[in-house]
């Protein structure tokens, strides 16, 4: 049993939750495991829904929702990489410079050859040690 309060819209709150579990554990233990759920809970599930709006996808059927779970997930990595506070905010910054989000995440493919630079591709190193 876990007795919860706080301030949610300015109003206290206080509300108590039960766990069931099969495992015999020690409290502190148990209070580690639920934190644990709860921090991937609040770092990525509730950015994705709330931002993405993934718990109510409005493309459906196929491969689609997996598809775009991943994209998510890649958006939310790319904007804690760039130390950006909220997506959205990344969204606004990034509006419209897809190639150049994308290129900036990607590392030369062969410095040895002297070829890649930002937006060098796989291909170009192909090329470069083909004609070497």
């Amino acid at each position: 049993m876990v007795h919860r309060n706080g301030t949610r819209d300015r109003h206290p709150f206080t509300e108590t939750v039960y766990y069931l579990s099969s495992q015999n554990l020690t409290a502190d233990t148990y209070m580690t495991f639920i934190r644990g759920h709860w921090a991937i809970e609040n770092r990525l599930h509730w950015v994705k829904d709330v931002t993405f709006h993934e718990d109510y996808p409005s493309r459906s059927g196929g491969h689609a929702p997996v598809n775009w779970a991943i994209l998510f997930t890649w958006i939310v990595t790319l904007v804690r990489r760039a130390h950006i506070r909220t997506v959205p905010q990344a969204l606004r910054l990034w509006a419209n410079q897809v190639e150049a989000v994308f290129f900036s995440w990607m590392k030369p493919p062969c410095p040895e050859l002297g070829v890649g630079g930002p937006i060098g591709t796989a291909l170009e190193c192909l090329l470069a040690e083909r004609l070497r």
